[in-house]
């Protein structure tokens, strides 16, 4: 009797407990996988929050809106000039918050195309280079951001909105559809399972 032969005979004695054993191995993985799915669910981004009639998609204490999305033909840095990689192309987008968080935040920053393909890595190497964060909690101090503080006496700027300007390198075949931006933070600084998804226009 082969190999296969003896696999054969044995899996026919015991088809009857196989049966019954399959269903209670994938229902005990079922039950001992529940909290990690909990868990997944609650801050793992998922939940899309759309812009209202005004622009502004508002996730937990904060409203994020896309104020411009362009294609980048020339890149400008100083007095210089140049263009994307070939195959590439530079996208600019314009991303505004209001927020009452109290402390200061940053938030990811995405560009999602046509295929659901994200793009997120930092633009490195291209003049203009910036991160793939935004502002979206209370602005920082001045000196934190490098510039001069306030005369003593007189109060930390603090504007209504804090707008934030992040370059994404795309292949040429890549269509835009939507700006996403969310947390990774797992505490009470992020925004849980939610997301804002701005649609490019």
């Amino acid at each position: 009797m082969t190999g296969t032969q003896r696999v054969r005979a044995w899996v026919g004695r015991h088809r009857l407990s196989l049966a019954v054993l399959v269903p209670v191995v994938l229902a005990f993985l079922w039950v001992a996988s529940d909290e990690a799915r909990a868990g997944w669910w609650r801050v793992e981004n998922h939940l899309p929050v759309h812009p209202g009639p005004l622009g502004w998609a508002v996730v937990e204490d904060t409203g994020l809106s896309l104020e411009s999305f362009e294609r980048l033909r020339v890149l400008q840095e100083d007095d210089e000039s140049s263009h994307p990689p070939a195959g590439y192309a530079v996208w600019r987008a314009v991303v505004a918050s209001r927020s009452d968080h109290p402390d200061t935040r940053y938030c990811d920053v995405g560009v999602v195309d046509d295929r659901g393909r994200t793009f997120t890595a930092p633009l490195i190497g291209v003049p203009g280079y910036s991160d793939s964060t935004v502002g979206c909690g209370t602005r920082p101090d001045p000196e934190d951001l490098g510039e001069e503080p306030p005369a003593e006496g007189e109060p930390v700027p603090r504007p209504d909105s804090i707008v934030t300007e992040v370059l994404f390198l795309l292949p040429d075949d890549a269509e835009p559809v939507e700006v996403r931006v969310w947390t990774e933070s797992r505490d009470d600084a992020g925004f849980g399972a939610r997301y804002a998804a701005l649609p490019v226009p």
